[in-house]
């Protein structure tokens, strides 16, 4: 027994050396991450996981947040339903207080519903539609901004940089939208309305479909019969590659497509459209061909981090839905957990309620500033501006609006469908 002791004693002492040697923790701090890993939406929903798990990795390699490590608990927001059982289950089971993530609107809106109600804050990562945030909920967060700042900023880059580039002037242009009639394609269509009007632009039709449609076929001939020189069009994944499949089919031909949903952005649009997809416009909070001027160092580097990680764990550049959920993740827990008083969600409110965060101060162009409680949108992102990429040579990776952060030149007017090649 003597000769026991001191060999356990031993032991003990080994641990407490290797455990902070190979970044383990005796303490971890459980965060819900809810997105749609299955269904229509999983492809987004799975790239955004993948952005929210290396802005974990990443911190936790810091030392996690006061001093405890990340452990994501995962949640399927397959359907509306799950959404919510999900947000239940996490909170009533896994005893989750702080969540972080869902790409889909409608989702985020029910799963906000269920956290707000057992007093959880929940930073929305990705999701954009302003009536997540118009509730007046204490503890629900909208990192992106929400669908007002980027269907105006898309009106706004369609006067001012659009316009000249085909030779008219706003109150000239002739502009449809089509969108998926959720919450998401809703409110930004609703948004880029409400400002192209204050151009004067003339909207000759608005086409509000569902995601699930099989064919839009008869929608696609009222837009080409409208004679539209812009097309608004924001979609989701599936519909997007219908609707621009059975658009060029039909000789939809606009001068100028605008996605200010940034789905168009996915990859999986090039894979099957091919040359087609060049000239096309995406609005995104990624930061892709961006200007390192732009950022601080310590951001700039920790942007590079989280590219590096994603193209050795998944042997690809990041798509924008990956940016996305890092995004947010990363502002949660680099800059608002490890400042936070405690991680009770009274204190991480009152946290992120103060926090403000200049453009490229965090891996982003934009920068952060929650609205107060009493603001029509409390918990949105006031100045979550968005980017504009432009399709060019089968790569989105071209930023051209705005010109204080794009290396790359707008390129107006789209050719007609069959005439895209850039070589």
């Amino acid at each position: 027994m003597k000769r026991v002791f001191p060999l356990f004693f031993s032991f003990l002492l080994l641990i407490g050396v290797l455990i902070p040697q190979f970044g383990f923790s005796a303490e971890v701090v459980k965060i819900g991450t809810i997105n749609p890993m299955t269904g229509v939406l999983a492809l987004a929903g799975q790239e955004t996981l993948r952005g929210i798990e290396i802005a974990a990795a990443m911190q936790n390699k810091r030392g996690g947040v006061q001093g405890k490590q990340i452990v994501l608990v995962k949640g399927d927001s397959q359907t509306l339903k799950t959404a919510v059982t999900e947000a239940e289950r996490l909170i009533s089971v896994e005893g989750i207080k702080l969540f972080a993530g869902e790409y889909s609107s409608s989702r985020a809106k029910a799963a906000t519903a269920v956290s707000e109600k057992y007093g959880c804050i929940y930073l929305v990562d990705v999701a954009l539609a302003d009536d997540i945030t118009s509730r007046g909920f204490k503890y629900v967060f909208q990192a992106m901004g929400r669908a007002y700042l980027w269907g105006s900023d898309g009106a706004k880059f369609i006067a001012e940089e659009a316009a000249p580039k085909l030779g008219r002037k706003p109150n000239e242009l002739r502009v449809a939208l089509a969108h998926e009639d959720s919450d998401f394609g809703t409110s930004i269509s609703a948004a880029f309305v409400q400002k192209a009007m204050e151009y004067h632009m003339k909207i000759v039709a608005t086409e509000p479909y569902s995601a699930s449609a099989v064919d839009l076929s008869s929608l696609i001939l009222r837009l080409k019969q409208a004679n539209p020189d812009i097309l608004i069009l924001t979609p989701y994944i599936r519909d997007g590659i219908l609707f621009l499949s059975q658009a060029r089919d039909a000789g939809l031909s606009p001068k100028v497509i605008l996605c200010p949903g940034g789905v168009l952005s996915n990859q999986v649009f090039n894979d099957k459209l091919g040359d087609d997809m060049n000239y096309v416009l995406v609005t995104s909070s990624a930061s892709l061909d961006v200007k390192k001027e732009a950022f601080k160092p310590e951001a700039w580097a920790a942007l590079q981090e989280f590219i590096e990680q994603y193209k050795k764990e998944h042997k690809q550049d990041p798509p924008q839905d990956a940016y996305h959920g890092f995004n947010g993740a990363w502002l949660f827990f680099h800059f608002v957990l490890p400042r936070s008083k405690s991680l009770d969600p009274d204190d991480v409110e009152k946290t992120l309620r103060n926090l403000t965060l200049e453009p490229g101060e965090s891996v982003t162009t934009f920068g952060y500033k929650f609205a107060p409680l009493g603001h029509s949108n409390p918990g949105t992102n006031l100045i979550g501006y968005p980017n504009i990429f432009q399709w060019q040579k089968g790569s989105i990776n071209h930023c051209v609006y705005p010109k204080k952060f794009a290396s790359s030149e707008l390129m107006l007017p789209m050719p007609a469908w069959g005439q895209r090649s850039m070589k």
